[in-house]
């Protein structure tokens, strides 16, 4: 018997530790949700107690917890797996299980009242009870209205419900409503729902202690007060406002605006009555209501504050900057003191990329009143923007310490995390802001960005769906999107978003929200530039471009055959945006967010004549987290090409490295340098012919840097080097039975080249663009040459000859550019002044005695330049466009390469050759599937000729900034890229083209181009003969398709008429087919990714070649 006292006393003992224990463990576990925001009186209490207690912002619930809202109360909670859920007045929930995982369970029962929800992570997991029925969540948007007899009402505005009982279920999905009774099984409504019904779900606040009479009540009695004021004899305009300002809390906008129009009635000289209806009109989503409101009150009331601020609102709403500036600043001259302009103006300038002077302005106002979360919120905002991460950070935490549920503060914070890579804390904070306030698109853009960043597509895309809605006049959700689409290799869903994007450019606020990557595939084009629709893809570009944005200038660069003007456009591109090629391999950022990355890849292709095996090893990042933003990029590729029926033999070593920077969010810094080392045998030893090696280096350092003060002024300065050192050695053998004939020759190239250029573009107000300037470029070219006069037996003495050749190149130009008119005509005006000179002075010595020749050569002038794009209609654009150009030695220029969308035929001209060029084109979207265009083009060239060796400055640029690309599927062909480059001195080329694109749908989209070519060589030494490589008739076909499941396959085709490859014209290049091939598939994760590709298929008098590239990203 004492064995068991003493037992149960030690179980007693137990028993009590346990329960001491007990509550400490419960309150150790994470909690299963917070509540992110409360207004009003919401309280909460665990489920053994009967006693409530006051709810707080920040405060963690659990399991079991119950939580309610009383009259004229809101609350809003996060739960663990990202659940948002709201709760109108008068409420009742409870928690019954939640977690955070892809297995847990999220559970609530709402007893009494309304709730709306959404749910992106995990909505498949989520059941929420009423009294009458269960709704199983498979997504991802919806309301649910419990009233005192148990009736519930479901609403979906996205997604889909199961809403079930004992005695049924039914389906709602989209737009539906379901109800369900005691004692009956749910039944579908037939009316349509929208999100118009959850006005009540937003961060609309009061303050009922600045209206008298209901300074300090509580807000049920201080609205009824309200109430009975208004009806009483001695309403005044306080009593109107307030009440309105009580309708609009309660969601119920009609009643808020009827009390506005009432008030305005009594008292029409009182200008917030007219405020307060514009503003009411922002709150509905309605923004072109809103800003006719204001612009009307504004003309009533011009010197109005009020009034003023309110027409600032509406304008920013809509995206009218200048309009919603000039109101703020005419705010600001009638009342400095007031801090309301100052924030006003400073935010739109933030928006525009003015971060300098929105820094200034919202600093300015936090001085006029410290106390105003918003005017933190903003400030650290753009500090985040600006790069000051440190005094983003000081602001937030200033701000929320104010006011912790502060939607704005928590947007930035979500701004500044992802920025800074802390993706789980971005999401938290977007997610609460978007729970505070689901129509504020700023956070359904970052939260979208937060998301994919994640890899989790489809809430991204649902997120900026909402932003869409949010603000329907913005841009960039579209552009986000259309990104996305092309990330996953959905060209055609990509299009329809830039299509839409394309159609809002002229609301975009700033271009400084965009992360753009080396491709410029933030560009509205890209998605009909993978599809190989380049005509199309081309058009939305030029109608898209801005100068001041990278995307429009790395994008270009993919559209222009040629390769002084891909190079131009890349130049201007990685000057303007130093981080881009910063960006992720594998997934495109939405927003500049950091990483390090690395490639690994493989090709190997074959053919009859030769085998290439070529293995590159990349690597870059971005930082956003340090002092000075940076970017950088290595790569290292080794080549190796063995013989197959050609005697050709290589290798060579290729190194590039990039460092772009943003000291300061004006001023971008960007340096390029590489190198490649060759080792090149031509021909075969030991056999009667010529042996020849190749044994050199070429090397090209580029520096540069924009500044930008604000975003109507940039201006631009690189200068460049470049080095080559080049052997080639020759030896002509002849065997004989017994003996053998040789001759040596060995040559040396040294060109040494510099560059500078400066430009400047000022957008002075809209509708007048100017810019101008100037560069300078010299190149010196030294060759030396020994061979033996003839043919000798092996080891016997012979004479030499020798050649000591320098040839200097120097081109100074200026260059002004306007660009005038807006919307549907845009005229292009500039002139140019070139002085481009060639000097070359020859030695050669030979047995019988040295002779030296000098030869100069000047082209100076001017180039006048001038265009127009005409939109008759919204479907059609007319282009025209005139220019004199003359190549300068520099391998690109700062200068505008297209005038009116029309560019530098480039690849008929070399350095020092003069180019005379008109175009004519039309282009036709025919509808969203369908494009059409047509031009007419001549083209006079005059080449630099020397009557001792031929035409001059043939050379290439082969420093290839293209491989900041860091490309893994290789775009689609252009149709408009020659063959070959055409040496000659002069000649005259007439080209009229006409082409059609088609989305065909099923991933298919098709293009079909042809060209006709009149050309004539205008050279006295070869009159009237064909310029090389241009064929009379050519004819382009391709066809892409993406299936799905991250595969991308590109099959093209060219017919050719018979054309030459020589000035000539003695070697025709017979007419005939050219084909190609690619088939691209990647892992889902975009970890590895092979490519499959042919070409010269069909060509004849050269071999097919077939290869692969394999690639892993990480």
């Amino acid at each position: 018997m004492g064995r068991i006292r003493s037992l149960l006393a030690v179980l007693a003992v137990l028993a009590v530790l346990a329960l001491a224990v007990a509550p400490g463990a419960a309150f150790a576990q994470a909690p299963a949700a917070e509540i992110v925001s409360v207004d009003g009186k919401g309280e909460f209490r665990e489920a053994p107690q009967s006693t409530w207690n006051a709810a707080k912002v920040k405060q963690g619930l659990f399991p079991t917890n119950y939580v309610r809202t009383l009259d004229l109360s809101r609350m809003a909670i996060l739960f663990a797996d990202r659940t948002q859920l709201r709760l109108a007045p008068n409420s009742l929930l409870q928690i019954k299980e939640a977690g955070k995982g892809p297995d847990a369970k999220t559970t609530v029962n709402l007893n009494a009242g309304r709730s709306w929800m959404q749910s992106k992570t995990a909505p498949q997991n989520l059941r929420v009870e009423t009294p009458t029925a269960v709704a199983a969540i498979r997504g991802t948007d919806w309301e649910i209205a419990v009233d005192g007899d148990g009736r519930s009402t479901l609403s979906v505005f996205s997604g889909e419900v199961d809403f079930s009982n004992e005695l049924g279920s039914v389906n709602v999905r989209r737009g539906e409503q379901a109800v369900v009774e005691r004692g009956k099984a749910p039944v579908k409504l037939q009316i349509v729902v929208s999100r118009d019904r959850i006005q009540w779900v937003s961060s609309v606040t009061l303050d009922p202690d600045r209206y008298g009479p209901t300074k300090g009540l509580d807000l049920p009695a201080a609205y009824a007060r309200v109430k009975a004021d208004a009806a009483s004899a001695q309403r005044t305009p306080e009593t109107f406002l307030m009440l309105a300002d009580f309708e609009a809390y309660r969601g119920e906008l009609v009643l808020a605006e009827r009390a506005l129009d009432e008030g305005n009635s009594r008292y029409p000289a009182d200008p917030r009555f007219l405020a307060g209806l514009s503003r009411l009109a922002l709150l509905a989503g309605d923004g072109p209501r809103a800003l006719s409101l204001a612009r009307q009150a504004a003309r009533v009331g011009p010197d109005s504050v009020e009034l003023l601020l309110a027409l600032g609102d509406a304008a920013r709403f809509e995206g009218l900057a200048s309009e919603s500036m000039a109101a703020y600043q005419r705010a600001i001259d009638l009342a400095a003191g007031d801090a309301r302009g100052w924030l006003g103006l400073g935010t739109v300038e933030g928006e525009r990329g003015n971060l300098r002077r929105a820094r200034s302005l919202i600093a300015k106002s936090i001085e006029l009143d410290a106390s105003r979360v918003t005017a933190l919120s903003e400030g650290g905002t753009v500090a985040t923007l600006a790069g000051a991460l440190a005094e983003a950070r000081a602001s937030f935490g200033r701000a929320l310490a104010i006011e912790p549920d502060n939607y704005v503060a928590l947007t930035g914070l979500g701004i500044l995390e992802l920025r800074s890579g802390n993706l789980d804390a971005a999401t938290e904070a977007l997610l609460k802001a978007t729970l505070i306030e689901p129509r504020f698109s700023r956070a359904h853009i970052y939260l979208a960005a937060a998301h994919y960043a994640a890899e989790r597509t489809g809430p991204a895309l649902e997120e900026l769906r909402r932003a869409t809605e949010s603000d329907p006049n913005d841009p960039l959700p579209h552009i986000l999107a259309s990104e996305i689409r092309l990330d996953e290799i959905q060209p055609a869903a990509g299009a329809a978003e830039a299509r839409e994007a394309l159609a809002r450019m002229k609301y975009l606020k700033s271009f400084d929200a965009i992360a753009d990557n080396q491709k410029g595939v933030a560009n509205v084009g890209s998605a009909l530039a993978f599809m190989g629709l380049e005509s199309w893809a081309r058009a939305a570009a030029q109608d898209s471009y801005q100068p001041f944005w990278g995307a429009s200038h790395l994008f270009l660069a993919d559209r222009y055959p040629g390769a002084f003007d891909r190079r131009s456009e890349l130049m201007q591109g990685f000057l303007t945006d130093p981080l881009a090629f910063g960006a992720s391999n594998r997934f495109q950022a939405l927003v500049p967010t950091p990483g390090n990355h690395a490639t690994a890849s493989v090709r190997y292709n074959r053919s009859d004549d030769v085998s290439l095996v070529e293995p590159v090893a990349t690597v870059n990042g971005l930082s956003t987290t340090t002092s000075v933003p940076f970017a950088y990029f290595a790569e290292g590729i080794a080549t190796r090409i063995e013989p197959g029926n050609t005697d050709f033999e290589a290798t060579a070593k290729t190194f590039t490295v990039a460092l772009g920077a943003k000291p300061t969010s004006e001023l971008s810094l960007f340096l390029y340098a590489t190198r490649l080392d060759a080792d090149v045998d031509l021909g075969k030893r030991g056999v009667t012919g010529e042996f020849g090696q190749i044994d050199g280096y070429a090397s090209r350092l580029d520096v540069g840097a924009r500044y930008s003060p604000n975003s109507n002024v940039a201006w631009w300065l690189k200068a460049g080097t470049s080095k080559q050192d080049s052997d080639y050695d020759t030896l002509a053998s002849v065997f004989l039975p017994s003996q053998a004939l040789e001759r040596s020759s060995a040559f040396n190239t040294k060109p040494e080249g510099r560059d500078t250029a400066l430009r400047q573009t000022w957008k002075m107000r809209e509708g007048v663009e100017l810019t101008w300037g100037a560069e300078y470029s010299k190149l010196e070219t030294p060759k030396t040459l020994v061979r033996d006069v003839g043919l000798h037996f092996t080891g016997a003495a012979i004479a030499k000859e020798s050649l000591d050749q320098d040839d200097q190149d120097r081109m100074r130009s200026l260059y002004g550019v306007g660009r005038f008119g807006s919307g549907a005509f845009r005229a292009d005006l500039g002139l140019g002044w070139r002085d481009y000179t060639k000097t070359r002075d020859i030695h050669v010595v030979q047995p019988q005695g040295a002779t030296n020749f000098y030869e100069s050569y000047e082209v100076r002038g001017t180039d006048p330049m001038g265009g127009f794009a005409w939109k008759p209609v919204d479907s059609q654009t007319v282009r025209a466009a005139c220019r004199r150009w003359v190549r300068p030695i520099a391998p690109d220029t700062l200068m505008p390469v297209a005038i009116a969308g029309v560019p530098l035929e480039d690849q008929l001209v070399f350095a020092g050759g003069t180019l005379r060029q008109c175009r004519a084109q039309w282009e036709w979207t025919i509808s969203q599937d369908d494009f059409a265009s047509a031009h007419y083009q001549e083209a006079h060239v005059k080449n630099l000729v020397s009557p001792l060796d031929g035409i001059l400055n043939t050379g290439t640029d082969i420093t290839n900034l293209d491989r900041l690309r860091n490309r893994v599927l290789t775009p689609p062909g252009r149709g408009d890229e020659l063959e070959d480059t055409p040496v000659y001195a002069e000649g005259i080329a007439k080209r009229t083209h006409v082409g059609y694109e088609r989305i065909l749908g099923r991933g298919f989209a098709a293009r079909a181009h042809y060209t006709y070519t009149d050309s004539e060589n205008t050279d006295p030494i070869f009159p009237g003969r064909k310029i090389p490589w241009l064929p009379r008739h050519h004819a382009d076909l391709g066809v892409t398709w993406a299936p799905g499941a991250h595969a991308f396959v590109t099959v093209q085709a060219a017919w050719r008429s018979e054309r030459f490859s020589d000035e000539a014209n003695a070697v025709p290049v017979p007419m005939g087919w050219d084909a190609r091939f690619n088939v691209f598939l990647e892992s889902r994760d975009k970890r590895w990714a092979v490519e499959v590709y042919g070409f010269n298929l069909l060509k004849k008098r050269e071999s097919d070649v077939f290869g692969a590239v394999a690639s892993w990203r990480f």
